[in-house]
């Protein structure tokens, strides 16, 4: 990683770019001599920010831009995305971080870990802790155990929120639920489940029953009745289910 090389005015990562052994990065010498880049004259980002007088497409307010690379690339919009929320300091601490955990910013053809994306947010998350969401953690229904506070509690052995969460749904449910009962793997993944996902909810049931990986592979899951008040609550399960 070449640091010293920063981060491009659209946010892509100039310090860890392949083409860096002959660039010298999108903000040194402010193009003054642009004979070293091929991209200087028809960047539409760059000239968008020089002419506004900004550094960067981060230090503007207009976060609905699709300029240039932002009208194509997710990973230009979450690296920008990124040093707004929390600083350009902070984006290159990440990025040298996971480089370092064997990350990689480019492959054959230009295609790298940060260009598996679809989604800004999720881009987001992976810089900032290195790991991609798992398939695995989304649940018969679409929910994802992988933010559940049970799955997280088990996974870090936490009995503090383990009795937080226990009241939380205790009141929420209009039941007793006890700590010890607070101890879920996920969903669709071996190991131990909270009573309600190993024995009641009809939904895990009736997919496990028919075979299904998820209720995605069920001809009837727009219609069921077990799934429809998930998906109306939580639109995101639903989208979870499409992706798969």
């Amino acid at each position: 990683m070449k640091r010293e090389l920063g981060i491009a005015r659209c946010g892509l990562a100039c310090c860890l770019c392949s083409e860096n052994v002959t660039c010298k990065g999108c903000k040194q010498d402010g193009f003054l001599d642009l004979s070293w880049c091929k991209d200087a004259e028809w960047c539409e980002n760059r000239n968008c920010c020089i002419e506004n007088g900004l550094t960067a497409c981060w230090a503007c307010s207009n976060t609905d831009c699709r300029k240039g690379l932002f009208a194509e690339k997710i990973k230009a919009l979450a690296f920008t995305e990124y040093a707004r929320r929390f600083g350009v300091e902070e984006l290159l601490d990440r990025l040298e971080e996971n480089e370092k955990a064997g990350i990689v910013y480019h492959r054959t053809g230009i295609i790298g870990d940060y260009d598996e994306f679809d989604d800004v947010e999720e881009l987001i998350k992976f810089i900032r802790t290195g790991k991609k969401k798992t398939k695995e953690y989304i649940a018969y229904c679409g929910l994802d155990c992988e933010t559940c506070e049970a799955r997280i509690a088990t996974e870090q052995n936490d009995d503090e929120m383990r009795q937080r969460v226990a009241k939380e749904w205790s009141e929420l449910n209009r039941t007793e639920i006890t700590a010890e009962m607070i101890n879920c793997t996920g969903c669709r993944l071996e190991g131990v489940k909270t009573p309600y996902c190993a024995f009641i909810c009809p939904i895990r049931q009736c997919a496990l029953a028919k075979g299904y990986e998820t209720c995605a592979d069920c001809a009837e899951m727009d219609t069921c009745e077990k799934i429809a008040a998930i998906h109306a609550n939580n639109p995101v399960a639903a989208d979870n289910l499409k992706k798969k």
